[in-house]
């Protein structure tokens, strides 16, 4: 909200545009519309006029005033605000959203569930553009969050985009970004030589039971041909006694 001097500074800067622009004016609609701009900071609103008086051909409305503010217009395209909303689905990604967002999701989220993706975004943006008009109905800007993911690079680069387009501050970013000291303290130590040995002992002690089983596999096969090979010429050695009986009989007939 502006102060006293800066709705009098508001007054005497839109009268002056009005009337650089040939349009005549009340004292009375020109307060209104102060009234109505006091919600949105000097610097912005001079800045909008400033545009105003190069872009605007025709009269000089609120609307035209109020679509060139900055702060009026932080809140994402429905669009964009779906796409975000949507990657946020992949656990390993992380985004910077803010609470119209994340409203508009839990909104569509149980339709998502049930498979039906265009439904859902139906759902996202009829709830999105509800909850931003009553944002804007109430001069509350948007709250940015970070919903961290599980892929730490692209936490440190999504968080570090943020913080240059302003969105989150570098206070806020190294809060969720671990520093370098606490990086380290994560990383494992070096395993001490009598832990080298003790792992050497057991990976030798594994490879020989490998072998072992590999042996008495291959044992097992060989006797197991072995088997086979005697069951083979009994087999053979039966067909010919039988033959020399068939002969035999044949010979006395």
């Amino acid at each position: 909200m502006l102060t006293a001097d800066e709705q009098d500074r508001l007054f005497e800067v839109l009268g002056a545009t009005m009337e650089v622009m040939g349009q005549e004016y009340t004292p009375a609609a020109l307060m209104l519309m102060v009234s109505d701009l006091s919600a949105y900071p000097l610097n912005e609103t001079q800045h909008a006029l400033a545009r105003c008086r190069s872009e605007v051909k025709g009269r000089l409305t609120l609307a035209s005033i109020v679509e060139r503010i900055p702060s009026d217009n932080a809140h994402l395209p429905a669009a964009e605000a779906w796409a975000l909303a949507l990657s946020g689905q992949d656990e390993s990604e992380t985004i910077i959203w803010n609470g119209e967002v994340a409203g508009a999701m839990a909104d569509a989220r149980p339709i998502l569930a049930l498979g039906d993706k265009v439904g859902a975004r139906m759902a996202f943006i009829s709830s999105y553009e509800r909850r931003v008009e009553q944002a804007k109905a109430e001069s509350r800007q948007p709250q940015w969050t970070a919903s961290l993911g599980s892929d730490p690079a692209r936490r440190q680069d999504v968080i570090e985009q943020a913080v240059e387009q302003g969105r989150i501050a570098p206070e806020q970013a190294k809060e969720l970004l671990p520093s370098p000291d606490r990086l380290e303290a994560k990383l494992p130590l070096p395993p001490s030589p009598e832990e080298q040995e003790r792992r050497r002992r057991n990976a030798n002690r594994m490879i020989q039971e490998i072998r072992h089983a590999l042996s008495s596999e291959s044992r097992n096969d060989r006797m197991a041909q072995k088997r086979q090979r005697e069951r083979e010429q009994q087999e053979q050695r039966r067909q010919q006694l039988l033959a020399q009986a068939e002969q035999m009989a044949e010979g006395t007939s």
